[in-house]
């Protein structure tokens, strides 16, 4: 009996330590129902919304920034060219004003170049009214005043060529067409005074046909010769006798 009551126990004991550890093993396992995403990383769901959400953030950190890198580059590379463009615009300018500038200070100094001219022009005139070679139309001729014209060669009444007074002469009686002269021949001492005579009229008659084929009025002017008479030099030296072959011509009206 003994033996059967502790075979019986011991059964007994057996089947109530299986049940209390089936039992523990059951309440263990669905106590908690716990998510497989704790056992897999030991973390809770609120923390990993959490990470979740910061990688979002940081996303659109990283892509605010390059948005904002990239309007600043563009800005920049914008500036660059309108700085480029407004410093070739000013240049061109520059350039134009500068050659504007230079064009104005020659302009500017043509007329002071004129004045000085004319200020030697007029003291030249005061001295000798005839001298003035390059504005023969300003030329102012006195009444009853003998002007040189020309002089010849020896020996020769003819002119050869042109000379300025003879052009400034033609030029007084086209603009004053009232006017009447007289002209007159010389010669120098060499030969005799009948031979000096006679060319010193065709000197004269040189003159006057000169001034006629121009388109001068004959009847304007009047000529004669007076051969060896009133030397203006002396007849020693061949300068002097070069002074004397002239012709003179003098405003009569």
């Amino acid at each position: 009996m003994a033996f059967n009551l502790n075979k019986n126990s011991e059964s007994n004991s057996k089947v109530d330590l299986s049940k209390k550890a089936s039992s523990n093993s059951k309440f263990d396992l669905t106590k908690g129902n716990i998510p497989s995403e704790k056992l897999a990383s030991g973390k809770s769901s609120p923390e990993l919304k959490k990470g979740e959400e910061k990688k979002k953030s940081k996303a659109w950190i990283f892509i605010l920034l390059s948005v904002v890198i990239i309007v600043v580059v563009v800005i920049i590379v914008v500036q660059n060219n309108n700085t480029s463009t407004t410093k070739a615009d000013n240049n061109t300018p520059d350039s134009t004003i500068t050659a504007n500038t230079n064009a104005v200070a020659k302009d500017t100094a043509t007329p002071k170049t004129t004045t000085e001219n004319s200020g030697q022009n007029t003291d030249a005139n005061k001295e000798n009214p005839v001298t003035n070679k390059t504005n023969s139309t300003s030329q102012k001729y006195v009444k009853g005043t003998s002007y040189d014209v020309y002089h010849f060669a020896s020996g020769s009444p003819q002119i050869s060529g042109t000379d300025p007074k003879l052009d400034e002469m033609y030029i007084y009686l086209k603009e004053n067409p009232k006017a009447s002269i007289q002209i007159t021949g010389y010669t120098d001492n060499i030969g005799s005074e009948e031979l000096n005579l006679n060319l010193s009229k065709q000197r004269a008659s040189s003159v006057f046909n000169y001034l006629v084929a121009k388109g001068i009025d004959a009847g304007r002017m009047r000529y004669s010769g007076k051969g060896l008479a009133n030397p203006v030099a002396d007849n020693s030296t061949e300068e002097g006798r070069l002074k004397n072959r002239r012709a003179e011509f003098e405003i009569t009206n």
